[in-house]
């Protein structure tokens, strides 16, 4: 079992940081396939704010902490894996996040959460987000199913697992990301969360094949 310390709330001050779900979420995996590199999302976070976006003038992959860009986010994946496993951004489809379990490979999810009990129906957290009820953004880590009809996925959510109804995260990944879920950030920044809508970041085993499968968490 893969464990990341968040370092990023450890060290930064709970006044001015913000959400580093996806960052937590990468070195998860990136320590799965290469237990050796033992990352934290504050190591992460502190390599992205150097980190330029591709076709921009200006910019980084992240600011604060969020990061909203998920094509440049599997770039950076890459280059942090070393030849150890293959990061890339596709659409949300289930035959995708199947086909990605079923090769030994884990699925980076966006999606949007509202802190409420409404909320927890669909197995989806809190996220701890301090300044805001409203449905803000979220990455989990899409690692397994747990039903045979392949209905729930197993995520992990900052170490812990929880079940996610297939239809509702996509259904949550696909909707229109508001842009005062952001946390008090700047209207530009918070503009850039649309990036989010329907994509995903599959990551696979530097050597992928059906035989590497994990299958059925049930």
């Amino acid at each position: 079992m893969c464990t990341v310390p968040n370092t990023y709330r450890d060290e930064m001050d709970r006044q001015t940081s913000h959400p580093s779900c996806g960052f937590y979420a990468a070195s998860y995996v990136l320590n799965c396939f290469n237990p050796d590199a033992a990352w934290t999302n504050m190591e992460l976070f502190k390599l992205a704010v150097q980190y330029p976006l591709t076709n921009r003038a200006e910019g980084c992959l992240s600011e604060v902490g969020e990061v909203f860009h998920p094509h440049d986010f599997a770039r950076f994946i890459n280059k942090r894996a070393k030849g150890t496993c293959s990061a890339a951004c596709q659409l949300f489809h289930e035959q995708t996040i199947w086909g990605t379990i079923n090769q030994g490979g884990y699925a980076l999810v966006p999606f949007q959460v509202i802190n409420d009990k409404q909320n927890e129906k669909h197995g989806f957290p809190k996220t701890g987000v301090q300044w805001t009820d409203l449905p803000h953004a979220h990455w989990c880590v899409i690692a397994g199913y747990a039903t045979t009809d392949n209905s729930k996925l197993l995520a992990k959510h900052w170490g812990e697992n929880r079940l996610f109804d297939i239809d509702e995260l996509g259904n949550s990944n696909q909707g229109c990301y508001p842009p005062q879920q952001t946390n008090n950030i700047t209207p530009q920044r918070a503009s850039k969360v649309h990036l989010l809508q329907s994509q995903i970041i599959t990551i696979l085993p530097a050597q992928a094949s059906p035989s590497r499968q994990r299958g059925c968490a049930c």
